[in-house]
């Protein structure tokens, strides 16, 4: 199952990080083993990570490999598109999100 997450904005010309936190929805004890992003046409991924060390996002400190992110630049103005980031888990468990990114004005 795709689990939607909220709509992000990259302003034309930017180049920006997303990330997605894994740290809820992995048992105790599980982790982040690898992470694959689908990028469509029109938008560039320059880079992507996993977290090594403890990670403060979303107003929380996030264990090792539990934080996936991707590097993005590129799009139209006013366009959408659907990023996907694939993990898989120590425990052998997939799970994919979905970022909207819209392409906005600078």
């Amino acid at each position: 199952m795709t689990v939607n997450r909220a709509q992000y904005e990259l302003k034309a010309g930017s180049r920006m990080d997303y990330g997605v936190a894994y740290d809820k929805w992995l048992i105790d004890g599980d982790t982040v083993l690898s992470s694959t992003w689908s990028v469509p046409a029109g938008l560039l991924q320059v880079s992507s990570d996993i977290n090594t060390t403890p990670l403060s996002r979303f107003g929380r400190i996030c264990p090792p490999s539990t934080v996936t992110t991707v590097v993005l630049q590129g799009g139209t103005v006013g366009n959408f598109y659907s990023v996907i980031n694939t993990i898989t888990t120590a425990n052998n468990l997939i799970e994919l999100v979905r970022l909207r990114i819209m392409c906005v004005e600078p």
